[in-house]
């Protein structure tokens, strides 16, 4: 058990909450925090994709005209450019991920802690490999947004899951 509250974060103290159905006070203060970096990240991610455009846009106003200038000494202006790209492209982004986290995290809403359990099982179809708890899908090795802590949970064994917002956020076996 002492494996699972280290591999999912959680406390007996959290166990103990989500057992009751809902989060526990460290558990609620942590996906809150969580939640905030991933909507920054978000937030940053769509505010560097203009300065992406307006890059690309200016190497290739240019950088071509140069071509027959240099001629093979281009092929450093084209490194450099690119190399300038992704710099520019990686300090824009930082900068927005400093401004953005300075905002406070919204709280979480009070929905419940939900639990299932079940055996866990992995079965291969050959392409991708799918784990289930008592025949129903968890998650597959080439969902978007996947729980590798669930891929290292042991097949065939019965394990409740506690989960909020649709985030595993303890396990216990049974």
């Amino acid at each position: 058990m002492n494996d699972l509250h280290t591999l999912f974060s959680f406390t007996d103290a959290d166990l103990a909450a989500n057992r009751a159905g809902r989060l526990s006070d460290s558990q609620r203060e942590r996906l809150t925090r969580l939640g905030h970096d991933e909507r920054v990240a978000i937030q940053a991610n769509r505010l560097t994709l203009p300065v992406m455009i307006a890059l690309g846009i200016a190497y290739f106003v240019l950088v071509p005209p140069l071509g027959d200038r240099l001629g093979p000494l281009i092929c450093i202006v084209i490194v450099l450019a690119l190399g300038v790209f992704g710099l520019v492209s990686f300090a824009w982004q930082r900068l927005l991920l400093t401004i953005l986290r300075r905002r406070p995290p919204t709280s979480l809403e009070d929905a419940p802690v939900t639990s299932r359990s079940g055996i866990l099982t992995v079965e291969d179809d050959g392409e991708h490999r799918h784990l289930l708890l008592d025949g129903v899908e968890l998650q597959t090795d080439v969902d978007a947004v996947e729980d590798e802590r669930l891929w290292r949970l042991e097949p065939g064994q019965r394990y409740i899951l506690y989960s909020f917002a649709g985030r595993v956020i303890a396990v216990e076996s049974m």
